[in-house]
């Protein structure tokens, strides 16, 4: 009997940014979120009955069993321990947010959660959420009984996720992931309680679980938190105001250095400005003042050419002169449903292609997070001492969330697996295996006519 991992390489899921002209650095916060993203259950998700526990990445039975209360809080200590580590001047804990914060005339004090007066408070416009996930976890038993062998082998893939996202706006703006897969060989007869069922015997489960929770989530959180810290940096950049009629203000900077319309950029300023961006491009961005009141409105209008203010960016433009493509996925809505195996395998090959495309494309990859929506429930139940300001937060609440135009193009995969050949010797032992996957990509439009493959 054998138990046996591969960890697969980093799946970039937002590249990391870097600035295309000089930027200071300026304060930011971050608060690491106790619940493990797509395990942990949100106060207020538990409410809706007909919702599916898990995503349909994740096999409900087994993430059961692994990932328990206890293996979450070991995964929770350690995930904390080294954000603190990672982020020495930045971490506070979720008591700490408030809709206005004491950062500009009280000294930073670092990570608290005993209670909702803590000594120091942020603003929620220049705190970012760190979380720490799974995003998938599936199980495969191969037998090979057919072959005359009573070898048998579980496998079970894990994809840990670290998030970071801008509170103001409701913004993944940092995303990487990695997969470890653990193997157990061994003989049917040991492995299972009942065959026919896959019912593995519980002591085969516990040495499963032990290596994925006490070694190999370890080593993946200690990595996925060293590289959120090396690659998440926001910057603050100067842009010049080269035209303003009153209500269009242009900048002669634009999506190269972090502008995206619909978005509202932070501006590094005392006084507000809010700004929500109509149209990004490289050298040019053009936005109107926010709706947020008429002092914001004629601050704004009062700014003439050449005036320059310091934008806060924290993730890469998108170039709206580029069309944008949308990287499809399945997805389940109820309870009940569960994704095919076959599903499951697109999604990750889907991930990983459109991941590793890169930055340099003749179109903007917008790429769906399936653990989106359950991560914001998870930050309204935790950060909840300051609850009056949640209508206020851009992208927390349907009157002030921008929805995202519809895609030009959508991004389709399709894929083949040839028949699995497995060289077995006498003693029981795998040699040799040998498959093959071909993948095809295509480009559809909204007519569902293939414009490129």
């Amino acid at each position: 009997m054998k138990l046996s991992k591969i960890i697969l390489a980093g799946l970039v899921c937002s590249a990391p940014f870097v600035n295309a002209s000089a930027a200071a650095e300026f304060q930011f916060y971050v608060v690491p979120l106790s619940g493990l993203t797509g395990i942990s259950q949100a106060a207020n998700e538990k409410s809706v009955s007909n919702a599916p526990k898990y995503s349909g990445m994740i096999d409900a039975k087994f993430a059961d069993i692994i990932f328990d209360d206890v293996s979450q809080r070991k995964i929770k200590t350690r995930f904390l321990n080294n954000t603190l580590k990672a982020f020495p001047t930045s971490v506070i804990g979720p008591s700490q947010v408030v809709e206005d914060g004491k950062s500009g005339s009280y000294k930073y004090e670092t990570y608290d959660n005993a209670g909702c007066r803590p000594s120091f408070t942020a603003p929620y416009k220049d705190t970012y959420v760190i979380s720490i996930g799974v995003s998938r976890l599936s199980v495969y038993f191969n037998d090979f009984s057919s072959l005359g062998s009573d070898f048998s082998q579980v496998i079970i893939p894990v994809t840990y996720t670290v998030r970071l996202v801008k509170l103001d706006g409701a913004s993944v703006i940092f995303s990487h992931s990695e997969t470890i897969t653990s193997q157990y060989k061994t003989t049917s007869k040991e492995l299972y309680l009942n065959k026919d069922t896959k019912e593995v015997k519980p002591e085969i489960i516990a040495k499963i679980k032990s290596a994925i929770i006490d070694t190999d989530s370890g080593k993946i959180i200690d990595g996925l938190v060293d590289y959120a810290v090396k690659n998440f940096n926001p910057k603050v950049t100067e842009a010049t105001v080269i035209f303003n009629d009153g209500k269009y203000v242009a900048f002669d900077k634009g999506s190269e250095i972090g502008f995206i319309t619909g978005e509202l950029p932070d501006v590094d300023t005392k006084e507000y400005y809010g700004f929500d961006v109509k149209y990004a491009t490289d050298g040019l961005a053009i936005a109107v003042a926010e709706e947020s009141s008429l002092e914001n409105k004629a601050r704004i209008s009062r700014l003439r050419v050449g005036d320059k203010l310091k934008f806060v960016f924290s993730k890469q433009g998108v170039d709206d002169a580029k069309p944008s493509v949308l990287a499809v996925q399945y997805a389940i809505d109820k309870a009940d449903e569960k994704l095919t195996k076959e599903q499951i395998l697109s999604n990750s090959l889907i991930a990983i292609v459109s991941d590793n495309l890169g930055s340099k494309l003749p179109f903007n990859l917008l790429k769906e997070d399936p653990d989106f929506v359950r991560l914001k429930d998870n930050i309204q139940a935790e950060i909840n001492c300051s609850s009056t300001m949640w209508p206020k937060v851009n992208g927390f609440s349907a009157a002030n969330t921008i929805k995202r135009k519809d895609p030009d193009l959508f991004l389709k995969l399709d894929y083949i697996v040839s028949p699995v050949f497995t060289a077995i010797s006498e003693t029981g032992v795998t040699s040799t295996d040998f498959f093959k996957t071909n993948v095809g990509l295509a480009l559809i439009d909204k007519s569902n006519f293939i414009r490129q493959r």
